[in-house]
């Protein structure tokens, strides 16, 4: 449900009083496209997420509210040609209006995130047209590298939203290489998953509009699956242990994986941990080595572990090369 309240603002530049709708509540339903784009209901209050002055053309979410620089840039002559731009839909208009003012403000993404409302309004309304405001998008993001602007919180958000940028408007070998180089570097399980997806749909060279419900089913539906549930596993150590989880991954029984190490002495749950880790390195070579690239660095990681651990294998042998021998 979302309910609107109509309040009264006066303008910050011409000091004109209006009566504006705001929204008080909303919901969604169902998922949010690939750029976060939220689905309804939240979706059809866009027309109220920026306020235009009627007498100014002051733009902003709220135009009681901004920059005092907002005075000159309203009166600049590239702000009155894109406010009169016929060739866009109006609350087209509206958000790029708001994304010059916080361009040249030195609020880079907040600008990137505006102008990219402005192209989902033309998905809507002027299909032809979003492509241009999502490059515009493109350079306020990467502006905002340029300046250091991104918090480093924030990067990971921002790229998967300029992953999908850049293949919503057919850069798909960009799109792809920000994607490997993301998912080698390491990123959190849900916007794991995102990437993975954008890099699909890029080799695929498909620019059209996507869901993160498509990038679950694809996720489900593929062994990435399986990748996420073993990598979720990992200790952060470097480590695994050796429980029936690991066990149903591998297709065997704990049981199973228990008999070659029951008669070593030394530290139980190093030992058992030394074990594991071996047996999932050797899974991520022989079952995961088309997705190497995301997993190279954490196996690097286990493998230091492995050396440090200060337990061996009945016979010497690493513990890596144990497993393998088991497994075969």
């Amino acid at each position: 449900m979302t309910t609107l309240l109509e309040k009264e603002e006066s303008c910050l530049v011409c000091g004109h009083t209006s009566e504006f709708v705001t929204i008080t509540s909303t919901s969604s339903f169902g998922s949010p496209d690939l750029d976060f784009r939220p689905p309804d209901l939240a979706r059809s209050t866009m027309r109220f997420w920026v306020q235009r002055c009627p007498r100014c053309g002051y733009c902003a979410p709220h135009v009681s509210n901004g920059s005092e620089q907002a005075r000159e840039i309203v009166s600049s002559e590239s702000y009155m040609r894109q406010l009169q731009d016929a060739g866009y839909p109006s609350p087209a208009n509206s958000f790029l209006c708001c994304a010059i003012i916080r361009k040249r403000t030195g609020h880079y993404v907040e600008a990137a995130r505006i102008a990219l409302c402005a192209a989902w309004v033309c998905d809507d309304d002027a299909p032809s047209l979003a492509a241009g405001c999502r490059r515009r998008a493109i350079d306020l993001l990467r502006t905002a590298q340029e300046h250091g602007s991104v918090a480093s919180e924030d990067t990971d958000g921002h790229e998967a939203i300029l992953a999908d940028l850049l293949r919503r408007t057919g850069q798909f070998v960009e799109a792809m290489a920000l994607c490997n180089n993301r998912l080698r570097r390491g990123v959190p399980s849900p916007l794991r998953n995102l990437f993975r997806y954008q890099r699909e749909l890029a080799a695929r060279q498909d620019s059209a509009c996507h869901t993160t419900g498509h990038a679950e089913e694809f996720i489900r539906t593929t062994t990435y699956g399986t990748l996420n549930r073993l990598v979720e596993l990992n200790r952060g150590d470097g480590s695994w242990n050796l429980n029936k989880t690991l066990a149903a991954i591998l297709g065997r029984s704990l049981s199973d994986l228990e008999a070659p190490i029951k008669e070593l002495h030394g530290n139980g749950w190093q030992i058992r941990r030394a074990w594991a880790t071996g047996l999932a390195l050797n899974y991520l070579e022989t079952h995961q080595g088309d997705h190497r690239d995301e997993w190279e660095l954490l196996a690097a990681k286990a493998d230091t572990w492995l050396q440090a651990c200060g337990v061996q294998t009945p016979n010497g042998d690493a513990w890596r090369a144990a497993a393998a021998r088991f497994l075969a």
